[in-house]
């Protein structure tokens, strides 16, 4: 029964999001966009207990702190895992939130546990 116990605990633990600790300037400097945002949507197209596929928060950029020079603004959508095992983000709607993340080739926005300020 130990050995079940203690290797449940190591799965769990294996599958667990882990960032590597960096400071907030280089959060922003690794960040592709930075912004303040207030959640007005939140939408799980897939509902799937593995947590891989994408929630998707609507949201109203408050204030714009960086973004790439390809791209003329940041679209309303922003994608995260639906596991914070996978470093999904969770924010409530109706709230405002400091996010920061990846551009896609496609220009979505990402963003994840790990790469906020």
């Amino acid at each position: 029964m130990k050995v079940l116990i203690i290797l449940c605990s190591s799965v769990s633990i294996a599958f667990a999001c882990s960032c590597f600790p960096q400071s907030a300037n280089d959060a922003f400097c690794e960040a592709d966009w930075v912004s303040r945002v207030k959640v007005n949507c939140f939408h799980n197209p897939h509902n799937d207990e593995t947590g891989m596929y994408d929630v998707i928060y609507t949201v109203k950029h408050i204030r714009i702190y960086k973004k790439p020079a390809h791209v003329s603004t940041l679209p309303p959508l922003v994608y995260t895992p639906s596991n914070g095992a996978t470093c999904g983000l969770y924010m409530e709607v109706g709230k405002e939130y400091l996010l920061s993340g990846r551009v896609t080739r496609l220009h979505d926005i990402c963003s994840i546990t790990c790469a906020n300020l």
